[in-house]
């Protein structure tokens, strides 16, 4: 058998047409590597019609596409190749039979055979002294942007590849649609470097979800969750499962992740103390759902539940870096911030995230966007370096001009006009051209920081870093911005009563005004016979002039309080408060003697 693959192939290369073979043109996509490690890979590819495949190596040897003893007639073929050697650079070159006619099951009719070109990839080496990869995530399906982002990588200064969930949308479980976007605008790196991989919420949602892992397999312990290791660097993968609270009521009651995280925890207490992970000299965790403490308490919900369950059991084990995705920004959260004695970084949705580890076992990351700029760098340990002073800057009319499909960041400064929401972190930022919309903003220096925390106020000027996006197909804003400066405005530390430009006004008895008339007006109210005393009560005046949250302080008389209750909450509506021409609400505290 030996000698036919060896004169086929010979005349294969010498351009003589042997007939029933063709070269590679039997191959629809791939190859890729995936399962890597110093002795054992696997090597996949698609062909155009189904039918039997193996695997040569250079050496002679042959690995076959097989199943409980049979040889599989399909179009995903998965070959593991094993055997190997540590650091071992292994030539390879796929062979494949393409069936015509299988109906019978004992004399099956095969038509023409294939034989792709001579490819080569090196196995991982635990004793190699420097690690290298790059990271892609959140692409959902965006080919262009996939494809700009993974031709920049050097595949000779590159170990392997890593996709960290979301490299499709929901739903999308065919074969030849997971392979078209989220394997082939790779182009020929995923013939030479692994393409390892982590689940993230998007494909675990819908039907035939199991094909992911045909795609992507990792034999031990499963799939989705595992630990492998290249040089000085080990890791551990985990699959975080859906985002959504709901998520068993989405899925009809198919969904059992809860079990699903529990089990993944029970196999880290004991995988992360095994001595090839912790012999280490430097442990990083890949994960799509970052564990971070984010500060919306009404969301995010998994990554504040991953944080509390799992990120005690990561410090324990001595992570270094954990790497994560989903949110579609980007985020660094330094160690000791959020329960963690390791830092978090989180890509965004439009950068490819570089990593490196060298024999001083120091981190270095680097995220570049699809041009090919590097816009953010930091070692770890070390300091961070932004690299802002190439940055463009941009007028707010030149920024709203932009093209949707332009993924620069670019930056804009301005003063802020309103505040749209403290818990978004939106606001308007005007300057002589026009108002932009800036939807969600971070202090690169404190990542976990609250807009409010951030002290951001009407009248300050910013100096903001984002990119140009259009939501909803209409509002044209900036998402996900970065403060890049701040400048306090004249009234910045101005009392909320001092911002006034108009107090609450009730109208009284006699046309008197204001708090005072208020008070005559509740003490009008109460009956004659009602117990005498004294309450304190407080209540607030709503952006729509409605008496709101009415409560009481000190109470001398319990029945005289529920009396006064019952009448502040009748209250006619007043004239708001108003702060900067807008509607504000407007605390009070009122005594009253009966």
């Amino acid at each position: 058998m030996k000698k036919v693959i060896l004169l086929l192939s010979v005349l294969v290369c010498m351009g003589v047409q042997v007939p029933g073979v063709v070269s590679a043109q039997g191959i629809q996509a791939g190859p890729w590597i995936s399962d890597m490690s110093e002795n054992r890979m696997t090597v996949l590819w698609t062909s155009e019609v189904p039918g039997t495949a193996f695997v040569e190596l250079e050496d002679g040897r042959t690995f076959y596409d097989t199943f409980a003893g049979r040889r599989i007639f399909r179009r995903l073929h998965s070959i593991t190749v094993d055997g190997l050697q540590p650091g071992q650079v292994v030539r390879y070159r796929l062979h494949g039979e393409n069936i015509e006619d299988d109906t019978n099951a004992r004399d099956p009719k095969f038509g023409s055979s294939y034989i792709g070109p001579w490819e080569q990839v090196k196995t991982f080496d635990y004793e190699a002294e420097t690690c290298r990869f790059s990271v892609f995530n959140d692409i959902h399906m965006k080919v262009d942007k996939y494809g700009k982002l993974a031709a920049q990588v050097d595949s000779a200064a590159t170990d392997f590849l890593f996709l960290n969930g979301d490299i499709v949308s929901a739903g999308n479980y065919v074969l030849d649609t997971l392979v078209r976007y989220a394997v082939e605008p790779i182009g020929p790196l995923t013939h030479g470097l692994p393409l390892l991989f982590a689940r993230g919420n998007h494909e675990g949602r819908g039907n035939n979800t199991w094909l992911v892992a045909d795609v992507f397999p990792h034999a031990d312990p499963a799939p989705f969750y595992y630990t492998f290791r290249q040089g000085p660097v080990a890791f551990v993968v985990f699959d975080g499962g859906e985002t959504h609270d709901d998520r068993s009521m989405r899925y009809a009651g198919a969904a059992v992740f809860e079990d699903y995280l529990a089990e993944q925890i029970a196999w880290a207490g004991k995988a992360l103390k095994e001595e090839a992970f912790q012999s280490a000299p430097v442990k990083i965790c890949l994960i799509h759902v970052p564990m971070i403490d984010h500060e919306d308490k009404t969301d995010f919900l998994l990554q504040r539940w991953l944080n509390v369950h799992m990120v005690p059991m990561l410090n324990e084990a001595g992570i270094d870096l954990m790497i994560g995705a989903d949110l579609h920004e980007f985020m660094f959260c330094d160690a000791g911030t959020i329960g963690n004695d390791f830092p978090i970084l989180v890509n965004d949705d439009v950068r490819r995230l570089d990593v490196s580890c060298g024999a001083d076992h120091r981190i270095h990351v680097s995220m570049s966007n699809a041009k090919g700029k590097v816009e953010f760098e930091r070692w770890i340990p070390g300091e961070e370096h932004n690299v802002q002073q190439d940055y463009k800057q941009l007028t707010v009319k030149e920024f709203l001009r932009l093209s949707s499909s332009d993924t620069e960041s670019y930056a804009v400064t301005g003063v802020v006009d309103k505040i749209r929401s403290t818990s978004s972190g939106s606001f308007y930022l005007k300057d002589k051209t026009g108002t932009l919309l800036v939807y969600g903003i971070q202090d690169p220096s404190n990542p976990t920081e609250s807009f409010k925390q951030m002290d951001i106020e009407k009248g300050d000027t910013l100096t903001v870093l984002g990119r140009f996006t259009i939501y909803g197909g209409t509002t044209r804003e900036m998402k996900d911005g970065r403060l890049l400066g701040k400048a306090n405005g004249p009234e910045h530390n101005l009392s909320f009563y001092d911002r006034l430009d108009q107090q609450p006004t009730f109208k009284g008895k006699a046309g008197r005004e204001g708090l005072e008339a208020f008070r005559n007006w509740v003490i009008g109210q109460i009956p004659a016979d009602a117990p005498s005393g004294t309450v304190t009560v407080k209540f607030v005046i709503g952006r729509k002039g409605n008496v709101q949250e009415v409560q009481f302080g000190k109470v001398g008389s319990p029945a005289l309080a529920a009396e006064v209750e019952a009448i502040v909450k009748r209250s006619p509506k007043w004239k708001p408060a108003i702060a900067y021409g807008s509607p504000v609400r407007m605390p009070y505290t009122l005594t009253i003697t009966h």
